[in-house]
């Protein structure tokens, strides 16, 4: 019996090294979306943080940078160095006096996910417009309750003429909803939507709970081992939104676009913060709705007429003046498969520099 134990273990020893191995060697070669090098390997070879290691989640709006902080982040299609600013944004020193300053609220979207600096939305926004942008976008689930409670905390505090707000319907929706599934194991930090009664939102920060073992064996993969490269690849291919517009365009199965179908109460609360934000600051605000794959499929496809929360947005845009809609819908080149990266979801350096010259045309 223990030399039959003793084989088993013995070639799920080596099946791991196997499995390792092949790992090591795919993501070398870039032959996996995921080629990230493991944290144990990153200090010996002297190479910069990982991207997950760059965030703190002890904000009242849950995650933050690092200040001054350099990290990598790696996908088959992309290789960026991230770096952080005095106050912990993805941004040049906010030291510096200008004579025109905009503040940029939003997600990875408005960060710059997965493109470098000089490519990003407000880097183009800057050089196009002569003015200087303030860069408050982060890409760790961020949504409308957040980006009130990071303006209201930290960006108001920098003196700035305009606001832009890079909406991204596809999760902003969901990204403050704590009955939304993704947040119910969730072991940082976060607030969320509180509804007080049909006028009026709040928000709570529940109690932060414990790592699930599914959640500590990841972590551990990450920092050391190439067998998370792999474990994310598989993850990645057995995702029914991969080559989602091969699948959809065939009409090979229904979807549901958050843009047109998120549920009515997360639009209500969306839309108070959103408004919280416009009417504390009292300066132009652009409001800029960026369309991801499933929603402009649905458009496509379905020819959708536009949603309860869109035609919001368009009465207040038509009240209040210093509103601006901008609804990047509107705006979609002949192909929109160029606006996202090829093995990401996140806009290219394409569809940055689309967005910014339609944006560019509000501000001037």
């Amino acid at each position: 019996m223990k030399k039959i134990s003793k084989i088993i273990f013995i070639n799920i020893l080596f099946m791991i090294t196997l499995l390792e191995l092949n790992s090591f060697i795919f993501s070398k070669l870039k032959l996996m979306p995921y080629t990230e090098t493991p944290q144990i390997y990153r200090k010996i070879l002297n190479e910069p943080a990982s991207f997950s290691e760059m965030f703190t989640h002890d904000k009242i709006w849950g995650a933050w940078r690092k200040k001054n902080f350099t990290s990598r982040q790696v996908k088959s299609c992309f290789d960026v160095i991230h770096k952080t600013n005095e106050i912990g944004a993805r941004d040049n020193s906010f030291d510096t006096k200008y004579k025109k300053n905009f503040i940029m609220l939003g997600d990875s979207f408005a960060e710059g996910y997965g493109v470098k600096k000089s490519k990003t939305l407000d880097t183009l926004l800057e050089n196009k417009n002569k003015v200087n942008i303030f860069n408050f976008g982060i890409g760790m689930s961020f949504g409308p309750l957040q980006y009130y409670l990071i303006y209201e905390n930290l960006a108001k505090n920098y003196d700035h003429d305009a606001v832009i707000l890079i909406f991204l319907p596809q999760n902003d929706f969901v990204d403050n909803d704590y009955n939304w599934f993704y947040w119910k194991n969730y072991p940082y930090k976060r607030p969320y939507y509180k509804k007080i009664n049909n006028e009026y939102y709040d928000f709570f920060i529940p109690k932060v709970k414990n790592k699930k073992f599914g959640q500590k064996v990841k972590e551990s993969l990450d920092k050391y081992f190439w067998l998370s490269n792999l474990y994310k690849t598989i993850k990645f291919f057995s995702n029914k939104e991969t080559n989602l517009y091969e699948i959809l365009e065939k009409g090979e199965q229904s979807f549901e676009s958050e843009y047109f179908e998120s549920d009515i109460e997360n639009q209500y609360a969306a839309l108070h913060f959103i408004k919280k934000i416009f009417y504390s600051q009292k300066k132009i605000f652009y409001f800029v709705i960026a369309p991801a794959t499933k929603d402009i499929l649905k458009k496509k496809l379905y020819k959708m007429d536009n949603p309860f929360w869109v035609e919001e947005i368009i009465k207040l845009s038509k009240i209040e003046k210093n509103f601006i809609l901008i609804n990047l819908m509107d705006y979609l080149p002949t192909n929109p498969k160029k606006l996202f990266l090829e093995c990401d979801g996140h806009w290219s350096e394409y569809g940055n520099l689309w967005a910014s010259e339609i944006i560019s045309g509000y501000i001037k």
